[in-house]
């Protein structure tokens, strides 16, 4: 049961620092200060909803936070692929539920403007374009199968959501991020690409986002934006 959530002690909700573009955040005091922003957000963004959309959330975000534990256990791994697939595309579809929640806007918005850069993007656009994806092209087993191109994204109709995307996106530099899962010593890298081009050539998810450390890196950024609506959690 959700009670408007605390912070709490996600597991994978700890992210020491990021690298983008290949630069190290090093200063203690942008650190300190990308650190008060997040939990300025949990401030400002805390609104109480109406039982309606009280029941969606608990739904939701018991069914997200079930998900997400699975994930980062690491028996989670050991399963068939066919069968990660199917959590993994429940994962990201539960998320792109929870972001219609209206305060979910305002929380990307003051993430776009606190947070550093893309930050927000992958976040929102990034993660509902994996949760398109993986929604309108279920023909595939694994992670590591799955490809679109144009001609398959406009199979039908043009200039939709995924197809708006790698328009404006395909070209652009990597994001490259460091983060300790917790109780564990040693950091995780995960670098998130973007197509260089955008054409009826194959592009693979598995070299957008990577299916284990790019996954569980989109936990982190996705809890990062969903717990600012959490109070505490029983």
């Amino acid at each position: 049961m959700i009670f408007r959530l605390k912070n709490k002690d996600l597991i994978a909700f700890d992210i020491l620092d990021y690298i983008f573009h290949n630069s190290i955040i090093k200063d203690e005091i942008l650190l300190s200060t990308i650190k008060s922003s997040s939990e300025n957000l949990k401030c400002q963004f805390v609104q109480p909803p109406s039982s309606s959309e009280e029941l969606f959330l608990n739904l939701s975000y018991n069914k997200f936070y079930d998900l997400q534990s699975e994930i980062y256990n690491p028996s989670f791994w050991e399963q068939s692929p066919m069968y990660r697939l199917g959590r993994i595309s429940q994962l990201f579809s539960v998320y792109g539920e929870i972001l219609n929640y209206k305060p979910m806007q305002d929380v990307l918005e003051q993430i776009a403007k606190f947070r550093p850069p893309m930050e927000s993007e992958i976040s929102w656009k990034l993660f509902k374009f994996i949760r398109n994806i993986l929604a309108h092209f279920p023909f595939f087993d694994s992670w590591e199968e799955i490809w679109i191109n144009k001609a398959l994204i406009n199979w039908n109709k043009k200039d939709q959501t995924i197809d708006k995307f790698l328009e404006k996106f395909n070209g652009r530099n990597s994001v490259k991020y460091r983060y300790k899962e917790k109780n564990k010593k040693e950091f995780n890298y995960a670098t998130i690409s973007f197509p260089e081009t955008y054409d009826n050539n194959k592009i693979y998810l598995k070299d957008i986002v990577s299916e284990k450390d790019g996954v569980k890196l989109a936990i982190v950024m996705m809890l990062r934006v969903i717990n600012t609506q959490v109070i505490s959690i029983k």
